[in-house]
């Protein structure tokens, strides 16, 4: 069950959205990050989904194209996106929207930090394994150099939904795969400063 003043905020942004006859990009970030929230919070059950967010996320990207600069954090909402992607096994979508983010040059994403690139390059390489694709050794390899390559960085990033994911997948990952995302998981724990 929902926590009643969580749904109630959640339902007035869902109405803000449907009157507004315009809403912003702004506006369905909001959206997508108070329904990702209710994950992590535990507000919401995680099998209920995650494509109410991920459509808010894709229509925030969406409204930014069409008046570039008009989204306040484009890095969060793909970072994001691509998570909540990855958690409902869209692993090429999850592919292709990290990739778009780390082709999009400095001016089009100026919040982007090395800490969201590292994110944002485990997701990949995360999906890219899941999913079986030739390019993930290769991947790999430029991640675990990045890793190795980097300085600690203030940053804060949750691994408890992709770890119980992880856990609860069906078909179940193999032994070496769990191993490889573990080990990142932690090398990258280690680098990020609270």
């Amino acid at each position: 069950m929902w926590g009643k003043q969580f749904k109630k905020a959640y339902e007035y942004l869902n109405l803000a959205i449907q009157y507004d006859p315009s809403p912003s990009a702004n506006q369905y970030f909001v959206h997508a990050e108070n329904f990702s929230r209710g994950f992590t919070t535990g507000k919401i059950p995680s099998d209920s989904g995650y494509d109410p967010a991920i459509d808010s996320y894709h229509k925030a990207l969406e409204l930014n194209k069409e008046e570039p600069g008009t989204l306040n954090s484009i890095s969060a909402v793909y970072v994001n996106l691509q998570e909540l992607l990855l958690l409902s096994g869209k692993y090429d979508e999850a592919i292709r929207s990290g990739e778009d983010y780390l082709s999009l040059d400095a001016e089009q994403i100026p919040d982007r930090t090395p800490a969201r690139k590292l994110i944002t390059r485990f997701s990949t390489v995360v999906a890219l394994s899941l999913a079986n694709n030739p390019r993930y050794e290769h991947e790999l390899a430029r991640l675990r150099e990045e890793i190795a390559s980097s300085d600690a960085m203030r940053y804060r990033w949750d691994f408890d939904m992709l770890e119980v994911y992880l856990e609860k997948r069906s078909p179940s990952i193999t032994k070496d795969q769990r191993k490889i995302i573990m080990t990142l998981i932690n090398k990258i724990k280690a680098l990020f400063i609270r």
